[in-house]
């Protein structure tokens, strides 16, 4: 039950994102933060410990925090049933959003992220790197004019 919780406001947040998205085209950041908050809050009910740190704030394109999210969630969903803990950086300075997650797992995740193509298309990044038990997972997405133009 915990689990469709989670699942349940991940679908939420999106939906709510998607409507912004559409609506307005440029969506505030703080958006992004309070769907990663809200859904690292019901993992926390799942017993992983989890926290969310943040670092600046602006209007972005709201395909932009879509592809974001829709990153942090592949991430959540690979490892859930293997992960002890998770910490979530969100920067958004210098023209790009920078979504760190480092995660302690208890065994390796297969983890390949189905996004790829969406994120080279508007020139931004994805990297995995392991060490021991912790798993490092980084997007950098680029938030200029261009970006807007890539995502339609």
């Amino acid at each position: 039950m915990k689990y469709a919780c989670i699942l349940n406001c991940y679908m939420k947040r999106h939906s709510n994102l998607y409507l912004l998205a559409h609506q307005n085209g440029l969506v505030g950041s703080e958006e992004l933060r309070l769907s990663v908050s809200e859904s690292l809050e019901y993992v926390r009910m799942y017993g992983v410990k989890a926290r969310l740190f943040c670092c600046g704030e602006t209007v972005l394109p709201g395909k932009m925090l879509l592809l974001a999210y829709e990153v942090f969630d592949d991430v959540l969903e690979a490892g859930f049933f293997c992960v002890n803990a998770m910490i979530v950086w969100l920067n958004i300075d210098g023209g790009r959003l920078v979504l760190q997650m480092e995660q302690n797992v208890a065994k390796e995740i297969p983890f390949s992220c189905k996004l790829a193509e969406k994120i080279d298309a508007v020139g931004g990044t994805f990297s995995k790197e392991r060490e021991g038990q912790m798993e490092y997972l980084s997007l950098m997405l680029p938030t200029g004019g261009e970006v807007q133009d890539a995502l339609l």
